[in-house]
């Protein structure tokens, strides 16, 4: 399975089965959190056989079975673009752990923040965490309920975009891409703009996470089309296109 092929197979995993991550496919997942750590700023951490971040019930809801490995997502306080880096490369690192077979789901809220700040300096903060593991092979009931409650039936991909002229069959294929991309609480609140031959991202829903919705977006975006890439910000242009 490649990077790409991973944005339309990826589901949410809530259940785990707590086996430890095989030796090589934590290499490859340390390999490339240490190019992104390098390349962002962030200081990203692969987490394993800890199981305290998601063993309070009251913490977790219930929402959780089995997590003893998550990525932390981890960056400057005073980093501007902080939510936009950690949803653009969380991103590219759960697409990663999908194509080796693993199981992830981003997580804002619970898990035990208190606990996680272990793994943060002074002057950082985790924004949120990934769970990431060998899926179980069944959920549990309750997890079963939770998922039919918040299943998202997508929208349209054109409902994605607005456009003046005539939309080329790439910025297509993007904007396919971005509607199978996750979304704090389903949200679903990145759209598109062509106008005038200039592609733009927007959000277009504000939320707690918009803007680590609106990094996640951009990833699928630049790994569909597989050319160019956005300016940081809400409104970004797309840069360096072949039309």
């Amino acid at each position: 399975m490649t990077i790409k092929e991973a944005i339309y197979v990826r589901q949410s995993c809530r259940n785990f089965n707590e086996n430890q991550i095989e030796t090589e496919k934590s290499e490859i997942l340390n390999t490339a959190i240490e190019k992104i750590n390098k390349e962002s700023g962030l200081r990203v951490q692969l987490i394993q056989n800890d199981k305290l971040a998601f063993s309070k019930f009251l913490k977790s809801y219930g929402l959780f079975k089995g997590v003893s490995n998550f990525i932390a997502l981890v960056g400057k306080r005073n980093d501007k673009n902080l939510d936009e880096l950690v949803g653009y490369y969380g991103q590219k690192l759960v697409l990663l752990a999908t194509t080796l077979e693993l199981g992830t789901c981003f997580v804002g809220g619970t898990y035990d923040k208190s606990y996680t700040l272990k793994y943060c300096k002074e002057d950082e903060i985790i924004v949120l965490v990934i769970a990431i593991g060998n899926r179980a092979e069944k959920e549990t009931n309750f997890q079963n309920m939770i998922r039919q409650i918040s299943y998202r039936k997508n929208k349209p991909y054109t409902s994605f975009i607005e456009s003046n002229s005539f939309i080329e069959d790439w910025i297509v294929s993007g904007v396919k891409a971005v509607s199978m991309g996750p979304t704090a609480v389903n949200r679903q609140g990145i759209s598109l703009a062509y106008k005038d031959s200039e592609l733009t991202i927007h959000i277009n829903k504000k939320g707690s996470l918009d803007h680590v919705d609106l990094g996640i977006a951009k990833a699928n975006f630049e790994i569909e089309v597989e050319k160019g890439a956005f300016e940081l910000g809400d409104g970004a242009r797309f840069n360096n296109f072949i039309k």
